[in-house]
């Protein structure tokens, strides 16, 4: 699966907020260590808020350097040289699927998208 860096720094939070929970639960310090964790937890949802705003936009640079000139709609698809395309991420999100129609049969262009650098 692709993760990009802010999606992992998100998990290294969650994962802060697990060990810091386990060892407020051994020690007399329980309050203070759950304000941290409501702290990491925050910053963790806007770390995951802000990863899937840059897949987003890695995915549109990706279909604006291979489809000049396209113009996007709000549900996945994009229109250009006149015809409808529709775009998804794959199921381990590292791809972009572009589906269309030609001679009404589906056609599928695949693009790797870019790891976090």
């Amino acid at each position: 699966m692709y993760l990009n860096g802010y999606e992992i720094a998100a998990m290294v939070c969650m994962l802060l907020v697990v060990i810091i929970l386990l060892i407020g639960w051994a020690t007399d310090y329980f309050e203070i260590e759950l304000l941290v964790c409501l702290i990491c937890m925050f910053f963790a949802v806007i770390l995951l808020i802000v990863g899937d705003m840059q897949t987003k936009n890695e995915t549109h640079s990706i279909i604006e350097e291979n489809y000049e000139n396209c113009v996007f709609a709000d549900d996945n698809t994009f229109f250009w040289n006149d015809k409808v395309y529709e775009y998804k991420l794959s199921e381990d999100r590292s791809k972009v699927n572009v589906i269309y129609q030609e001679g009404g049969a589906k056609k599928v262009v695949t693009y790797e998208l870019e790891k976090s650098k």
